[in-house]
């Protein structure tokens, strides 16, 4: 599971994380489904948050990967919006995995 997401600080901000597997921390997940809001994120609220598209393919379970923060979900937090944004990865099978922790960019 993602438990390790960040976001990175400077010019272009990024999310960071340790890609998790497709099955528990093994192999490779399929894909990532990453959403933002301007609400809080939690598991119930995720599937009403914004679809990022553009997401990368998954990695190897354990590598890290960086995702470049799309020019919208900037341009709310530079307008004076908290925005949370969470992932979720989904396995070959189309499970997913427990919602990543949160993170907020302002």
């Amino acid at each position: 599971d993602l438990v390790n997401l960040r976001i990175t600080r400077g010019r272009a901000p990024a999310l960071w994380f340790t890609a998790p597997g497709g099955d528990y921390q093994l192999g490779r997940a399929a894909r990532y489904e990453i959403r933002y809001s301007t609400r809080r994120l939690t598991a119930s609220q995720f599937l009403h948050a914004s679809l990022m598209r553009r997401a990368p393919a998954p990695a190897a379970a354990g590598t890290v990967q960086t995702i470049a923060l799309p020019r919208g979900v900037l341009r709310l937090a530079r307008g004076g919006h908290v925005v949370y944004i969470a992932i979720q990865s989904v396995n070959s099978a189309g499970n997913l995995s427990a919602l990543s922790n949160a993170v907020k960019l302002r």
